[in-house]
């Protein structure tokens, strides 16, 4: 699991994690994150700023392609 690579660069952009948990009663193997954004903060523009971010692109460095590619 590399999802706890984004912890650090998340909480650049006022990002909290509070747990992280995977799923694996299903098929798919599900990753749950407990997350908070900053009151003033609008959680959209924030996934947005964080997934075009130089931050994002290297805790993904290898895994997958491009966040332009992603959407």
């Amino acid at each position: 699991m590399h999802w706890p690579r984004h912890i650090p660069s998340l909480r650049a952009f006022g990002v909290t994690t509070h747990g992280i948990w995977t799923d694996h009663a299903t098929e798919a193997h599900r990753l749950i994150a407990l997350i908070s954004y900053p009151d003033d903060a609008d959680p959209g523009e924030v996934t947005t700023a964080y997934m075009d971010s130089p931050e994002f692109a290297a805790d993904m460095h290898d895994l997958l392609p491009p966040p332009s590619q992603l959407r």
